[in-house]
């Protein structure tokens, strides 16, 4: 089924087919992370694979929206697994926006040192967050810090609490540039591209991107240095990225 696409777009890979040194282009310069790790500590590659959950989610719920039909059925959103994703807010926020006011549902919050102010208004009530969510200690500066370890652990025995990980990745943890290729493949199969236009588009635009080419011979024995070889291999990843689509859309994504 063809339908048009508005807020699910094509993610061109950067034009620079290799660095100055002659080394292919690394995923992280045609996927760079911007605006989220100065305010999150979390690991970029960490990161990219939660924007590709996000990412594949909101395309499910513009599919949604337009009535599209799936591997034969309506693609519907499981809401009341992703009811605290803000499903409403989605289709409008960008991802960096999106994570700031989400990332605690990934994450716990990080150990961090109380600046004064914030000390201030704790003694006051005024704390971030309900205090009943924290243990505050109080540590002498001039101590050791293997003997500040050995204490915190001895006074925080039996007094923390493991918090379930609703929103874990599941299954072999697929290749971040694998999902470049996947989502711009969705894209285009969704906005009515042909195979023989998607194969030709991708094989032009990840030329010299690393991990793309997958280390393999043809028939000759010569190594293979296209994305895709024959118009059937777009076929079976099509099959394999609609499939996955299903399978986000109800809480499951590797």
């Amino acid at each position: 089924m063809v339908t048009n696409l508005v807020k699910n777009k094509l993610l061109f890979p950067a034009k620079i087919r290799k660095l100055n040194s002659g080394n292919l282009l690394p995923y992280f310069f045609i996927d760079p992370i911007q605006g989220v790790s100065n305010v999150s500590d979390v690991s970029d590659s960490l990161l990219a694979r939660y924007r590709w959950w996000w990412r594949y989610l909101r395309m499910c719920l513009e599919l949604e929206q337009n009535g599209v039909l799936l591997l034969g059925s309506k693609l519907r959103v499981n809401r009341a697994y992703y009811k605290s994703w803000s499903l409403e807010e989605m289709l409008s926020l960008s991802f960096e926006k999106w994570w700031v006011t989400h990332e605690k549902l990934f994450f716990e919050e990080s150990v961090k040192l109380l600046s004064k102010g914030e000390i201030g208004r704790l003694a006051k009530g005024y704390s971030k967050g309900r205090n009943d969510d924290y243990h505050f200690l109080r540590v002498p500066k001039t101590m050791e810090s293997s003997e500040v370890l050995e204490q915190v652990r001895s006074q925080l025995k039996h007094r923390l609490r493991r918090r379930s990980r609703l929103f874990d990745f599941a299954g072999k943890s697929t290749p971040l540039v694998r999902h470049h290729i996947f989502f711009n493949c969705l894209v285009l199969s969704f906005n009515g591209a042909s195979r023989e236009k998607i194969m030709n588009w991708c094989n032009h635009q990840y030329q010299g991107v690393d991990g793309v080419i997958q280390a393999k011979l043809n028939k000759q024995g010569v190594a293979i240095d296209k994305v895709f070889s024959h118009k059937q291999s777009v076929s079976r990843l099509l099959g394999k990225v609609r499939k996955k689509l299903l399978l986000i859309s109800n809480g499951y994504f590797s």
